[in-house]
């Protein structure tokens, strides 16, 4: 039977106040409750009216009173504002929990409704005791009369199987009122699978209530906040994951606004081969005698992904090549390659462009000078992605050639699609420095970089500060390149990404789950750590819009080799790539799983509302299910 009566309203709400006396009376009355243990509520009795009989609600006017002390010994060291604070949060706090109790979550037969648009809160000045501060907070419930009898129908994601994790802003959370510092977030389905954070530098923050268009939430800072599971991953091998969650837009470090197209061959950047460095030649590092020294190439791209294309930094021509950093259309393999001419062999390693074309990227090559392809390493975005190693005959080191250095390049294939910021060092560049480099999807000002700066020795900004056909080199070698092949109309707005962060993630070795937005797209990745190469990614574009939120979900059916990704209730699934070495026995239960952070996505600067896991891959009408259910509780589309 629904719940009709006043009296079982109010008992519901004094449940839900746990910090002091509770009380149900008039605001005169305050002043005549003594020994009163504060923060003190106090509930007004509603007026109610019946608007239409047939239509079978009544309708509660309720103004709720919270009071705290002030002006007491005790309280002197606590600033006013922080205390009208510290008592805002608990009046929010206990909405929460009250609508929690009346909206149906859990499936419960309550016959009680919240009209969101009609909450107001409001601090009050003048109060019964001036030693004491109050908020007064007002709200319309709607009730089913007693003449509405029988179910209500629920759509709660515990009413389907094998729900394994469900975490919500609005419960659960432990968290420093003060601060608003969450330690720990309870898991909500029954399972145990909490998640914490003992670290105080790395909680995020707690967010209350603030209408119906921005419900509590956690705050990440896309610097150091995460939150970890407190046992084992729950994930199996299929799994479906759904997420309520924003990313804010990075700002660039510095202006950035131009970008170089090419159109293939015969489109070229011409950066010469001026002396210096290994050799005598500063872009060749090689002594010409059998030894090689370190370096890095770096490069913003975006590939058009309805060309043939080839080539983005290379030392090469033929019958004189050094080294080259180039993707290969036929393949769909990013390539960067050592050529020993003299010995006729050539050393190399690879990297898969699936899941990056179409979008900017950073791509980042990385030698040690030891000879062999142990220590050459491919990072795309800031994280080491190399499928596999090669070897072409013998190579003992780099042949000294009188080649020039080349962007957009790629002989007999040249670039089509755009690049910028490309540059090259003289060292091979660490991980830190890739990270920094990379900048959370913006490019950074490379001079001032503290750890890398003093072994760039090429910088082409690709239009910044170019007056065709020259693209200086913002490098202190000033050895600026020239256009071939091209027009100032090759000179193109840069787009960088807008905003990136992880939602949730899982890693243990090889093995990955990642879920979060990139470039504005929603994007997820599952990786397989018994496989080489079994790797497997998909995204999808949204609205772009950052201070949206938006429903995400991702799900993978191993035995198919099915994995999809929905932006709210899109009825379309995008995947990309071909997990052909996946092996349907992997499971992901072996290590702890992360909120707000992880290697693909980096930190999330952004909010996370709530996260529901099932252990298996649920089917579209039980997803829809959920999904309904996100969007009628945080009204996204």
């Amino acid at each position: 039977m629904a719940i009709t009566r006043l009296t079982d309203i109010v008992a519901a709400m004094k449940s839900k106040w746990t910090y002091g006396d509770k009380d149900f009376a008039y605001e005169f009355e305050v002043n005549q409750h003594h020994n009163t243990q504060y923060p003190y509520m106090m509930i007004v009795p509603p007026n109610s009216e019946i608007p239409e009989v047939y239509n079978g609600w009544e309708a509660y006017d309720f103004e709720i009173d919270f009071f705290d002390l002030y002006q007491t010994a005790s309280q002197q060291a606590v600033a006013l504002e922080q205390k009208w604070d510290n008592l805002e949060d608990l009046a929010l706090e206990w909405l929460n929990n009250v609508m929690i109790n009346f909206n149906n979550p859990t499936g419960a037969n309550v016959g009680i409704y919240f009209l969101e648009e009609s909450i107001g809160i409001k601090r009050i000045k003048e109060v019964a005791n001036d030693r004491l501060i109050q908020i007064k907070m007002s709200f319309t419930m709607r009730g089913v009369t007693r003449c509405m009898f029988g179910s209500i129908p629920t759509h709660s994601p515990n009413q389907i199987a094998n729900l394994s994790t469900w975490l919500r802003a609005d419960s659960g959370v432990t968290f420093d009122t003060p601060t608003k510092r969450v330690s720990s977030w309870v898991d909500q389905s029954g399972n145990n699978n909490n998640a914490a954070q003992s670290t105080a530098t790395k909680q995020p923050l707690r967010i209350p209530y603030d209408g119906a268009s921005d419900k509590t939430r956690i705050n990440f800072d896309g610097t150091a906040d995460e939150l970890e599971s407190v046992t084992n991953s729950p994930i199996n091998t299929d799994f479906t994951i759904f997420t309520v969650a924003q990313s804010e837009p990075v700002t660039p470090a510095f202006t950035n606004t131009y970008s170089t197209s090419f159109e293939g061959n015969p489109d070229v950047v011409d950066c010469g081969n001026p002396v210096g460095g290994a050799g005598g030649q500063l872009f060749s590092f090689t002594d010409g005698a059998g030894t090689d020294k370190p370096f890095s190439l770096s490069v913003w791209a975006n590939i058009d992904p309805t060309q043939p294309w080839r080539g983005w930094i290379e030392k090469y021509e033929i019958g004189q090549a050094e080294y080259s950093f180039r993707p290969v259309y036929s393949s769909g393999y990013l390539y960067f390659y050592l050529y020993d001419n003299i010995g006729g062999g050539y050393i190399s390693q690879r990297v898969t462009l699936l899941q990056q074309k179409g979008e900017w990227a950073l791509y980042t090559a990385t030698y040690d000078g030891g000879g062999t392809n142990a220590g050459m390493k491919i990072y795309i975005n800031g994280v080491e992605s190399q499928d596999s190693p090669y070897q072409g005959g013998v190579y003992n080191a780099m042949s000294l050639t009188t080649s020039p250095l080349d962007l957009g390049n790629g002989n007999t294939n040249g670039y089509v699609g755009d690049l910028d910021e490309c540059s090259i060092y003289n060292k091979q560049l660490s991980t830190a420095e890739i990270v920094e480099i990379y900048n959370l999807g913006n490019p950074n000002e490379l001079t001032t970089l503290t750890s890398s700066s003093s072994s760039l020795i090429g910088w082409w900004r690709m239009g910044d500060g170019a007056t065709f056909p020259t693209i200086p080199d913002a490098s202190t070698n000033s050895n600026d390149a020239t256009m071939v092949g091209m027009t100032a109309d090759n000179f193109r707005a840069f787009a960088p990404n807008s905003e990136e962060g992880t939602y949730f993630s899982y890693e243990f070795g090889n093995a990955k789950i990642s879920l979060g937005s990139s470039s504005e797209r929603i994007y997820c990745n599952v990786a397989d750590s018994s496989q080489a190469g079994g790797e497997w990614n998909a995204r999808r574009v949204w609205n772009g819009d950052s201070s949206k939120y938006h429903i995400a979900t991702m799900w993978l059916e191993s035995a198919s080799k099915n994995l999809g990704l929905k932006y709210n209730n899109d009825t379309t699934t995008l995947m990309e790539g071909i997990m052909s070495s996946y092996d349907n026995t992997q499971t992901y239960n072996a290590a702890k799983f992360k909120i707000g952070n992880g290697t693909h996505l980096g930190n999330l600067d952004g909010n996370v509302q709530e996260l529901i896991i099932y252990n298996r891959a649920l089917t579209l009408i039980e997803q829809n299910t959920v999904i309904n259910y996100l969007n009628s509780k945080y009204k996204i589309y």
